[in-house]
């Protein structure tokens, strides 16, 4: 199952291991937390049964 092109090595087999993406994480402009904060709110209100 080593050569299987279906299920990737979990390791390189061979060369200096690879640094993890950096991740970057979007900050939301005014508008798109506006946005969010109405949401949330508009979730809140629910009448309970």
């Amino acid at each position: 199952m080593r050569f299987s092109p279906i299920v990737p090595p979990r390791r390189p087999l061979f060369g200096r291991r690879q640094e993890p993406p950096v991740v970057i994480v979007p900050t939301p402009t005014s508008e798109e937390r506006r946005l969010i904060d109405r949401i949330i709110r508009h979730a809140g209100y629910r009448e309970s049964r």
